[in-house]
Formats: C-alpha cells, sequence, structure tokens
C-alpha cells in the first residue's frame, strides 16, 4: 500500500477556478487517485452541508438566474465563516489529505470585488489574508486554478446548466476567468502554492498532474 509523509500536516489541495471550469469533476477524479494511492483523506465541498452551507449554495448558484437578497459584505463573510467552519472541523488526524473545492482565496474573485465600502473592503482584506495565515500553519497548501478559453468554458456551463448562457451571463464569467488569472500576481500566491492548470486535459490527466506537483516522489509503493 502506498503511503506519504506528509512532515505532521495534513496535505490541503485547493481546487479553484470559474464556473463550468472542472473544480468539483477534479476533485472526483482526485478522490479515486487517493483511494488508489490508500492515502487517508477527505473531501470538502464548496459550501458546508450544514443548514447554513445548503442555504449559501441554494443563493449563490451565479447562473441560476436566483436573485441575492443579502448584502455582498454579508454574503461574503457567510462565505468565510461556513469554509472556516468545515475546514476546523477536520482534525489533522481524520486525513492526511483534504480535498476542498475552492478556499479563502476565491473571495478575491467572487467576494471582494463587490465590497463596495472602502472600511468594508479593508476589513474583508485582512480577513482573507488572516485566514490564508491560518491555512499556511496548519496545512501543507497547494492551490490549483483551472483554465479554460472562454468559449471552452461557456460550452462546459451551457452542457452542465442544460442551456444557453446570455450575454450578461458571459460578461459574468468573462470577468470570473480574468479575475482567476490575475491570482497569480497575488502576494497569497507563493505561500499558498498557487499553480495554474490547463483545464482542456482529461480529469484523469489533471488528477495526475496535481498529484505529481503536490507529492512528488513522497507516494512511493
Amino acid at each position: 500500500m502506498n503511503t506519504i509523509d506528509v512532515l505532521g500536516k495534513p496535505s490541503l489541495l485547493c481546487i479553484e477556478g470559474p464556473a463550468g471550469s472542472g473544480k468539483t469533476t477534479l476533485c472526483g477524479a482526485l478522490a479515486q487517485k487517493c483511494s488508489a494511492a490508500g492515502l487517508n483523506f477527505s473531501s470538502l465541498g464548496e459550501f458546508s452541508a450544514t443548514p447554513l452551507g445548503q442555504e449559501l449554495s441554494g443563493r449563490l448558484a451565479r447562473f441560476s438566474q436566483t436573485p441575492v437578497t443579502w448584502s455582498p459584505m454579508k454574503t461574503m463573510m457567510l462565505c468565510i465563516a461556513d469554509k472556516f467552519a468545515a475546514l476546523a472541523s477536520v482534525h489533522r488526524l481524520d486525513a492526511g489529505v483534504i480535498l476542498l473545492d475552492r478556499g479563502f482565496i476565491t473571495q478575491r474573485v467572487l467576494g471582494l470585488p463587490f465590497v463596495n465600502d472602502e472600511t468594508c473592503q479593508r476589513l474583508s482584506t485582512s480577513i482573507v489574508s488572516l485566514l490564508n495565515d491560518w491555512l499556511a500553519a496548519r496545512f501543507t497548501v497547494t492551490t490549483f486554478v483551472l483554465q479554460l478559453p472562454m468559449m471552452d468554458n461557456v460550452v462546459r456551463l451551457e452542457a452542465r446548466l442544460g442551456r444557453g448562457l446570455i450575454e450578461r451571463e458571459k460578461e459574468v464569467l468573462q470577468l470570473e476567468i480574468d479575475r482567476y488569472v490575475r491570482l497569480a500576481t497575488l502576494a497569497d500566491a507563493a505561500r499558498l502554492g498557487l499553480t495554474l492548470l490547463d483545464a482542456k486535459c482529461t480529469p484523469e490527466a489533471l488528477a495526475d498532474k496535481v498529484m505529481s506537483i503536490s507529492f512528488g516522489k513522497e507516494i512511493r509503493q
């Protein structure tokens, strides 16, 4: 059976990317790879299974055409609280590897750009930064950002939704894609091991690449 040495910390693999880029599919492929390698792992979705997480999931499906009535600041803080609670509940002995569908850095893309008040912006930025410090102290973090050309992303998202995107939705998706690309320039990028991945590859090929980058020769027969 394969083993892995994570130097006393669980390995946290954060999978990031715009809607329709294949994050959830990749997390599933990674779970299969971890299982085949005999690794003790845990998978955390974008939202927790708690009542708060389920409410967030229903309200914040960005292409569901369901209006969000919360303020951007409230929405962002609730998302952060839900993510923090889910991560804090994973005891270090419960899993050597944690697969996470979107981490705190997501809020730099989906939260902060929509918080208009300058004071709230500064507060939110500080909170995200502190939470990323917390992640780096508790876990060995590697963050993977899936990238697709705009038209490929549209095709995937439309297939998932079962309908065509309207022009406004395409504009939102393009902004999301652009913001994810710019994450590589942030100070948080280095400490969170941020790596851009070509999502045109198959999920299995992407999972192999993620495992190689994250663990390299630490996985051994």
